[in-house]
């Protein structure tokens, strides 16, 4: 984690099978609605808190981030201790012309930044 470049960060590679992926895609799309978000850093479609979604599988997914057991293991992993159990949890949907510039994702009761990305399994670097 720490010794990562450019910036100490942790790749977590196929935490989740292909198909509870889809399947989790597929449930945040039929039960969340996106909405436009734009601004001069970013454009892009974000659902409300996943918190509040009603589908039993994201709510599963929301459990586990939640945990404790989660939360312990990324303290572990980035030596950061006293994470709470507040976690902002949205779904994004990048289309073209979308974009995100770099930024710091530094604010005042952001202590870690984590992002899961739903593409599909043939989704290549030249895609983007």
């Amino acid at each position: 984690f720490a010794a990562a470049a450019p910036f100490p960060h942790w790749a977590l590679e196929n935490a989740l099978e292909p198909s509870i992926l889809e399947e989790l895609q597929a449930e945040i799309s039929q039960h969340m609605e996106f909405v436009v978000k734009d601004n001069d850093l970013f454009s892009f479609l974000q659902t409300p808190d996943l918190s509040g979604c009603a589908s039993p599988l994201v709510q599963r997914v929301v459990e586990a981030l939640y945990s404790d057991k989660f939360r312990g293991i990324i303290e572990t992993v980035t030596g950061t201790k006293g994470l709470t159990s507040k976690i902002d949890l949205t779904s994004s949907v990048y289309a073209y012309t979308n974009n995100l510039l770099c930024h710091d994702d530094e604010l005042s009761s952001r202590r870690i930044a984590f992002i899961f990305y739903l593409v599909p399994e043939e989704w290549s670097e030249a895609d983007g």
